[in-house]
This record gives C-alpha cells, sequence and structure tokens, in this order.
C-alpha cells in the first residue's frame, strides 16, 4: 500500500461506495471523504468537513495528499475549483465528469500539469471512463480508427439515484443543445431527440437518442484521423427522457430563481423533483425499470486496408456503483505509479495495456459487471 486519497464530495452516493472501494482494494495507506458534513457511516475512513468554495481551506485539507477524486456534483456548477485546489497542494486529480465545458477546460491545462510532473484525469467513470478505455484496447488491433460508437441503457428507478446535484448533472449535460463529432466535424444536435436507432443490448432492443457526453470531444484528440465518435443512451423508465426533453426546451432547466405564489424556486429544482415524482412515472413504461443497465461500445477500424468492428457489452445492476468503483482503481494506480503519464488528459490516453489492466480490475472489483 502507498499514499493518500482524498474524495470530494466523499459523503455522497457515488463518494460512499468510492471510499469503500478504495478500502476495499487495500492499496492506499488513508481515504479522507471530504464535504459539508461527516456521517460516520464508513469505518476506516477519515472525514473532514470542506466547502470546495473555500479554496484556502480546501487547499490545507489537500496537503499532502496524493490523489484527489472530485465526485462534487454538479460539475457543471463547481467547475474547476477541486481541480485548481489539487493543483496548489500538489496532487493528482480525478473526476467522473462528462461536463464538455469543464472537460474542455481542464484539458486545455495540459502543460501546467505536465510542467509540475502532477496527472489529471478527467472523466474516469463509467461513461466517459471505461467507456474511453475500450476504445483505447479496441484501437490497438488496429491500423486506424474511424469510428467509435458508445451506447448506454440506465435501467433504474429515478427514485434510487437520491441526490439532486446526480440529477441535475444527468439533466444539463444530456439534454438540449448537445455535441457529437460526425464525418469529422463537430455538430450541435438535439440531446434525446435526435439520432433515434434501434440497438440490441443482450436479448433487449431499445431506442436510444444523442446524449450529451465527453467522448465525442476527447476521443478525436488522442485518434487521429476518426472521422466519427457518437454517444447515444436512454433511461428507464421508458418514457422519462422524453418527458425531461420536452421540460427543457421550454426551459425548466433553469437556475435563475422565479417566484410561485410569493416563494422563490429554481426551474431545475422543481424539474429535479417531478422527475422522481409518482405523476412522471405513471406516464412511462415502469415495465421498463428491470431492464438492467448496459454499456455497449462499437469500433470500427481499419486493418490491413479492410474495415473490421469490435464490439463488448456490458450489463451491471445500477449506474451509480459502476463509476464508483472505476474511479478508485485509477486513482489507486496514478497513487502507486502505475499510470505514470503526466498532464491534463481522457482516460483513452493512456496505452491499450494498461488500459485493459484497469478495465479488469475494475470489473473484478466490482464483481457484477457482465459481458452479454
Amino acid at each position: 500500500m502507498s499514499g493518500t486519497i482524498a474524495v470530494t464530495g466523499g459523503q455522497g452516493v457515488v463518494g460512499q461506495i468510492t471510499c469503500k472501494s478504495l478500502l476495499e482494494g487495500r492499496r492506499v495507506d488513508r481515504v479522507i471523504a471530504l464535504d459539508l458534513h461527516t456521517t460516520g457511516r464508513i469505518k476506516g475512513i477519515e472525514e473532514k468537513v470542506v466547502d470546495v468554495h473555500n479554496k484556502a481551506e480546501l487547499v490545507k485539507a489537500l496537503k499532502g495528499v496524493d490523489v484527489v477524486v472530485n465526485l462534487v456534483a454538479p460539475y457543471y456548477l463547481h467547475g474547476t475549483v477541486v481541480a485548481d485546489a489539487a493543483f496548489e497542494a500538489g496532487a493528482h486529480y480525478t473526476d467522473i465528469s462528462a461536463d464538455v465545458p469543464i472537460t474542455e477546460k481542464l484539458l486545455e491545462e495540459d502543460k501546467k500539469w505536465k510542467d509540475a510532473g502532477l496527472t489529471l484525469i478527467t472523466g474516469m467513470g463509467a461513461a466517459p471512463g471505461t467507456s474511453n478505455l475500450m476504445i483505447a484496447e479496441f484501437a490497438s488491433n488496429f491500423d486506424k480508427i474511424i469510428e467509435a460508437h458508445i451506447a448506454w441503457v440506465a435501467g433504474q428507478d429515478p427514485q434510487e439515484i437520491e441526490e439532486s446535484a446526480t440529477l441535475k448533472d444527468f439533466i444539463k449535460m444530456e439534454f438540449g443543445k448537445i455535441v457529437s463529432f460526425i464525418d469529422g466535424k463537430m455538430v450541435t444536435v438535439q440531446g434525446f431527440v435526435d439520432g433515434a436507432e434501434d440497438l440490441k443490448f443482450g436479448d433487449k432492443t431499445v431506442t436510444v437518442y444523442h446524449s450529451g457526453h465527453s467522448e465525442p470531444i476527447t476521443v478525436p484528440r488522442y485518434f487521429p484521423g476518426i472521422r466519427t465518435v457518437t454517444v447515444k443512451g436512454n433511461g428507464a423508465p421508458f418514457g422519462i427522457c422524453e418527458i425531461i426533453g420536452k421540460a427543457v426546451e421550454i426551459g425548466l432547466d433553469s437556475e435563475e430563481e422565479i417566484e410561485v405564489k410569493g416563494n422563490k424556486i429554481k426551474p431545475i429544482d422543481f424539474l429535479t423533483s417531478y422527475f422522481t415524482s409518482e405523476t412522471a412515472m405513471s406516464r412511462c413504461d415502469l415495465s421498463s425499470m428491470g431492464i438492467g443497465c448496459f454499456l455497449q461500445v462499437r469500433v470500427v477500424g481499419l486493418r490491413a486496408g479492410k474495415e473490421e468492428t469490435r464490439s463488448k457489452t456490458l450489463k451491471f445492476p445500477n449506474a451509480v456503483s459502476f463509476p464508483a468503483v472505476a474511479v478508485a482503481i485509477s486513482s489507486e494506480a496514478i497513487a502507486n505509479g502505475e499510470i505514470k503519464l503526466r498532464g491534463a488528459f481522457a482516460p483513452e490516453a493512456l496505452d491499450a495495456k494498461l488500459s485493459g489492466k484497469l478495465i479488469r480490475d475494475t470489473f473484478s472489483r466490482h464483481g457484477n459487471i457482465k459481458e452479454v
């Protein structure tokens, strides 16, 4: 064992699973959960109360830490504050953000992190994260990859996702006008409206739509000449994403307060509450919640001048534990010197051998991720 890992947002739903995974792995000496409150729920971790927007306090808390895992959602609201504090404290950094503007800002700091001898990996969850690593591993089988397609299904009761911040991240990232990389160009598409496609996930067929993720902006950076990178998905109960999409179209994802009968509320707070309400659920296909969660990656490449396709579909119980374990595995790999690459980058910048190892280690630790 070696090193100390601090988890900002460590008392949240994903944060607690990450902390437990780090303890289970027994690969680091100390695990510290930093949050706005303590819970005492996880034996073996240190708990500290820290407001990430108090930079002096946060930097002080991160001094002596080897790796910072940032799970403070929603990422679009908190920006790069944790990464900035980690850099000032001299710590490596990773997160599970899929937010495109935040990803772009972090990747722009590659030289700064490299010159400091530090590693920043953004988007190291399931998708982005394992999806990127799978692309890197598949790419090693080809002379060149020309397409990468990621698809996901979240067959999970939205009420199981307890944190409104997690729901806000989902709404802000996945819906409205989002980016995709098609035919060599970055294009704007409408989340959960455009790109409808029926895909097989094991023995199930699901209609998926363009959804907002960071892979379309990161994969072309590391695989020059690739012509298309898409991310599509759908969430159970089927129909809920269409409802959210319509709500976003009329501005219910706004953070600006409005007055309702003398009370000031943010439209997005209403939307996250409505998202998990019985009223919303009654308008959906409730039988679809038992379908399970899936991640599918398909890569088209050239080998000896001929096009070939490699694909893999994974099934897992829920959409929370997979990214939590994946980011725990990668942070351990940084702390223990397995990830030696310095600078700010996305997961697919890692070589195929290391990518494969991180994937296998995640599957082994999680225990409930299966190929179908």
